[in-house]
Parts: structure tokens; C-alpha cells; sequence
């Protein structure tokens, strides 16, 4: 869900940051007129239509397997057919996705032993894409993205290396990219009804979080039922976001192997073994022992854990935005006839001194991969498509449908104007907030190929990402900015595009560099699920310390246990792929 949500976040940001409609390298058909590979193809002329696609004289055709299989194949098989339909009359493409209902895994580990399996694969893994380039299944891409892909190449820039086997050959692509705001998700919010009538300012540090959320609970001592309120709850039984957000909001980046500090130096250092560490440990202790947190949060399943704060049982949270929408306001304005959109959970950044906050820490690139396998009877067709989906016509596609009529999601004025409708989505298929409006509107991610997740914050967009936007009316429960009265507060779902640029662009970290693949023989992977098991047990022992001294002891011990396990191991093996990585991106391969 998270990843379709951010994805769409982005898009929905990418869009509102659209110029001046123009020509140019709008066109999505590549920028070549030379053949590649010897096979004659050579690429349309003309001028583009309204989505800036050049229409050939003849079928482009081909079909792909999407290893994000649906659960509901005959739902999917429908909206699959609208965008077909569409492409094959629009733009004489005719595209054949294949939906097998079936774990994609498995699925793909059986077309790779029988040899059936089409021209381009989506969806896949990194381990499942090296699979297929090993036993010679895909094609080398880098000639096809140079006379057919200037598109991609200039979208990715330096992280299309990162792709690159050690000899610096290219035989997989991403399925999506950018800067996104992806893991913005380790959180701190309050009630905000609760909030505006206890008076209190909006706040900017954690201790004057905890002040706001110890005064509500004072002012709010029951809910409705008589039932005794608390600060919050954790949404998982080890109470791990307990630490996982203040730490993101200290600067420290969050990676698969944990969560790190960054140096100037590029020198990395586990949470456990900083000061700030200890700090997060005793500060969640503080609100143990004044009886802020509920107390049966480790016997808590997450369904009971969203029944509790749904109940009003809490008066903010820690944790992932999207646990206080699924246990908050995404349940009352879903079932109170009169509810006030100010019953609502509302984030907060804070400003502590000197420190830049981690909120975000995406992979640029993502885990996702595509190939064109050896079956591609037409790749410079294929990647002349490809292309075209990645400019901002192309993701609008992806994003929101067929354009056009009465019953969809956006339309495209004849001066190349985009107006979205009354409604926006997340993604139909993953989340029922909205489904039923998008699947009505026939919207779908039917044709999710390649979609470069472009925030704009950092970057300017290329000048092939053109088309303007004369409105968003984003379907969102969000009041007004002005409302809110906040300086540094964003609503959970804040798409009102000026609120979430502002929130987040002091805060994108991307952690493409970070990343790292251990292979199940290697000893970190043991040592790594070791570490994870050690403090899910022990940093329980160390929040619910009956005093600080107790905290402090019991932090410590668990540092000991895990430096023990290997945890020395493990930050030489994060620091090793970080460096590995940096040589890469900047084109040094072996």
C-alpha cells in the first residue's frame, strides 16, 4: 500500500509542477531516426498528437507479464481491456498484458524452466531479474536506451549505473523512480479537534510534543464510553515505530539492515551506538512511566490496535501516517453521518537544534525491475513505448486512466490543457479508500510499465515533461492550510500540493546509495535477523524500565547483546555497499 500511495503522491506533485505544453522532446517516441540492432526499425515521423506520441503508419504490438498479479483477475481483465482499446485506436499500439492470478515467484520460476514467457517481464524482483540475464533471457539494453530511451537515460541520470552489472552493461531497468516521499512514514501526530480546543500552541520539539500530549490526556481523560484514554498505542506488539520515528526525526536514515547516523564523512554509525540513541530510549520511558502509553500495547494484535484508537482510546500517535488514517478518520468519516473534519490525526516535523530530519529515505531506483527477454520480436518498438511512458503524459496515463468522457478521472483540453475531476484515487487495487469512485471512473494502473516518480523538488523536470495542469480538486478530507493555523504541521493526507512541497522538501534524504542485498548463504543475513529478533525483545525491557536509571541499564545491556551478535559485522557490510554503491552511481566499474 505504502508504495502505490507514494507513488501516487508523486505524480499527483509531478503533475501540479507541469509548464507550458510544447513539442520538442515531448515526444515520448524516442530520438533517433537510426535502426538499431540491424533490424530495420525505424522511428515515426510527423508531429505528435495531443499526448505527444508520433502515431506509426503500422501496429506496434507486443505484450508483457506483470508479476503483481490481481486478486481479482476478471476485475483487473476489465480495466486492462478500457486501456487497451484506447492505446490500439489512439495510438495504434497494441499492448497484451498477462495476468495469471498466481504468486508472480512462482509464476516466473516456472516460465524461466519451460522457456514461456513474453517479450518483457514487469514487477520483478532484482534476484528474479538476475535469474533471467544469468541464463541469457534478457537483452542488453544499452544500445536500444541510446538510440531509442534518451528519455530514460535523462530521467535516471546516474542511478541507471547502479543498474549496470560490474562490467557496466545494462540488461534491467526500474519500473519506477524518483524522489519520493515513501518513507515520510515514521510519524508523530495528535488529535487536532483535541488540539484546537485545548488551545495549545502547534508544536516544534519533542518535549513539546510531550507536554501537548500529556495535558489531552489530562483534558480527556475517557472517551465517549467512559473508557480511559492514554497517549497512544503501538501498532505493533514490539513497539518498534517507538523508536524508529523519533530517530528519523533526529537524522537518522532508515535502511533494510536499520537505522543509521551519517557523518559529513559519509561514515555511518548504528542507532544503538549514539548518544541520541539512548536519548529516544529514555524519552519514550518518560511517557511509560507517567502511564502515557496503553499498557497492553505488546499483547495487541493490529486489528485490536486499530480498534483502540478508533474507539478514541488515544489522543495522538507514534508511528506510521497511515496508522492514525486506518484507526483514525479514515473510520469516523467513513461512519459518523456529522463528522467534522477536524476529528482527524494531524502530523508534525520538528525543528531540533542543529538537526536535519530523515523523514524521507527512499530508494531511488526502488526494488522493482523490467527486462525484454529474448522473445522481443520488436525491442526498439517496445522502448520507443517505453519512452513515451515516461514523460508526464505518460505518467498522467499511468496515474489516472484513459483520459476523456463522461466517466473518467481527467480530460485533455485541445489547447493540451489537463483538468482532473472532482475525484482522485490511491490505487484501486491495493486499498478500498475511494475504490469505488476510481473503479466507476475506469480508473487503473493497468499499464504500469515504467513511471519515473518525479517530486520536483530537488530536480527540475526535463523539458519533455511538458503538459499543464489547470486544476487538481484532490479528493482529501484536508481543510484548508489557513485553517489548520499551522506553521510546520501537514494533515496525514496532505495533498494540497503547495502544504506537502513545503513539509517535505527540506527533508528528502535518498537512500539509494544505502542499499543493500544480502544473498540467504551470506552471514549477515543470520547475523541481520539476529539483531532485528535481539531488539524487538529487549527494547521492550528498555521503554518499560520502571525509572531511568533501569532505562539507561537495560539500553545498554541490549548494545552489548547485539555488538555480540555481529552488529560490528553488519555496519561494515552497510558502510562496504555504501561506498560499493557511490563508485557506481559515478560510473567506476570494475
Amino acid at each position: 500500500m505504502k508504495k502505490f500511495l507514494a507513488l501516487f503522491l508523486v505524480l499527483a506533485l509531478a503533475l501540479s509542477m507541469m509548464t507550458a505544453c510544447g513539442k520538442g522532446n515531448d515526444s515520448g517516441n524516442g530520438d533517433s531516426n537510426d535502426t538499431a540492432n540491424g533490424k530495420g526499425y525505424t522511428k515515426p515521423e510527423g508531429e505528435p498528437n495531443k499526448y505527444g506520441w508520433i502515431v506509426p503508419k503500422e501496429t506496434i504490438k507486443f505484450s508483457y507479464y506483470d508479476s503483481a498479479d490481481p486478486a481479482d483477475q476478471k476485475e483487473e481483465d476489465e480495466r486492462i481491456q478500457i486501456m487497451h482499446d484506447f492505446y490500439l485506436n489512439e495510438f495504434n499500439v497494441d499492448i497484451t498484458r498477462i495476468l495469471y492470478n498466481q504468486d508472480g515467484t512462482e509464476r516466473l520460476n516456472l516460465m524461466l524452466a519451460g522457456g514461456n514467457y513474453p517479450e518483457m517481464i514487469v514487477g520483478m524482483t532484482d534476484v528474479m531479474a538476475e535469474q533471467f540475464i544469468h541464463q541469457g533471457r534478457a537483452l542488453q539494453l544499452d544500445d536500444l536506451l541510446e538510440n531509442y530511451g534518451q528519455n530514460i537515460i535523462s530521467g535516471m541520470g546516474g542511478y541507471l549505473n547502479l543498474l549496470r552489472n560490474d562490467k557496466g552493461e545494462l540488461y534491467k531497468l526500474s519500473d519506477s523512480w524518483g524522489n519520493t516521499t515513501d518513507n515520510r512514514g515514521r510519524d508523530f501526530s495528535v488529535r487536532y479537534d483535541l488540539l484546537q480546543k485545548s488551545g495549545l500552541k502547534v508544536y516544534d520539539s519533542f518535549e513539546s510534543f510531550h507536554n501537548v500530549v500529556k495535558t489531552l490526556v489530562e483534558q480527556n481523560p475517557t472517551n465517549s464510553s467512559g473508557e480511559k484514554t492514554y497517549g497512544f498505542t503501538a501498532f505493533t506488539n514490539k513497539g518498534e515505530e517507538f523508536y524508529q520515528a523519533p530517530l528519523g526525526y533526529l537524522g537518522f536514515l532508515g535502511t533494510s539492515t536499520g537505522y543509521y547516523k551519517v557523518d559529513a564523512d559519509d561514515k555511518i554509525t548504528h542507532w544503538v551506538d549514539t548518544e541520541e540513541g539512548l536519548e529516544v530510549a529514555q524519552y519514550i520511558n518518560r511517557f511509560w512511566r507517567e502511564g502515557l502509553i496503553d499498557p497492553d500495547f505488546q499483547t495487541k494484535d493490529y486489528d485490536s490496535s486499530v480498534a483502540f484508537m478508533s474507539n478514541e482510546r488515544v489522543v495522538a500517535n507514534i508511528g506510521t501516517w497511515w496508522h492514525s488514517y486506518v484507526g483514525g478518520h479514515g473510520v469516523w468519516s467513513a461512519t459518523e453521518e456529522d463528522w467534522d473534519m477536524n476529528k482527524r490525526f494531524i502530523n508534525v516535523t520538528f525543528e531540533e537544534t542543529d538537526v536535519t530530519p530523515a523523514l524521507i529515505g527512499n530508494n531511488y531506483i526502488r526494488s522493482n525491475r523490467v527486462i525484454l527477454t529474448d522473445k522481443c520480436k520488436n525491442p526498439e518498438e517496445i522502448m520507443t513505448f517505453l519512452n513515451w511512458e515516461t514523460t508526464q503524459w505518460g505518467q498522467a496515463f499511468t496515474a489516472m486512466g484513459v483520459p476523456d468522457g463522461e466517466n473518467k478521472l481527467w480530460t485533455v483540453k485541445d489547447d493540451g490543457t489537463i483538468v482532473v475531476g472532482d475525484y482522485y484515487f490511491y490505487t484501486p487495487t491495493t486499498t478500498d479508500f475511494n475504490k469505488d469512485i476510481a473503479e466507476e471512473k475506469n480508473a487503473n494502473w493497468a499499464y504500469h510499465i515504467m513511471a519515473p516518480a518525479y517530486m520536483a523538488l530537488d530536480r527540475e523536470p526535463n523539458e519533455h515533461y511538458a503538459p499543464p495542469i489547470e486544476q487538481i480538486n484532490l479528493w482529501d478530507f484536508i481543510p484548508d492550510e489557513k485553517t489548520l493555523d499551522m506553521d510546520r504541521v501537514a494533515p496525514d493526507f496532505a495533498f494540497d500540493l503547495d502544504v506537502v512541497a513545503r513539509y517535505t522538501k527540506p527533508y528528502v534524504y535518498d537512500a539509494t546509495l544505502w542499499t543493500v542485498n544480502f544473498a540467504p548463504e551470506d552471514a549477515e543475513t543470520t547475523i541481520l535477523q539476529d539483531i532485528k529478533d535481539n531488539i524487538a525483545s529487549e527494547w521492550i525491557k528498555v521503554i518499560t524500565a520502571d525509572s531511568p536509571e533501569a532505562c539507561e541499564k537495560n539500553f545498554n545491556a541490549m548494545k552489548e547483546k547485539l555488538h555480540s551478535l555481529g552488529l560490528d559485522t553488519l555496519v561494515e557490510a552497510q558502510q562496504k555497499a555504501y561506498n560499493e554503491n557511490k563508485e557506481k552511481f559515478e560510473g567506476n566499474f570494475q
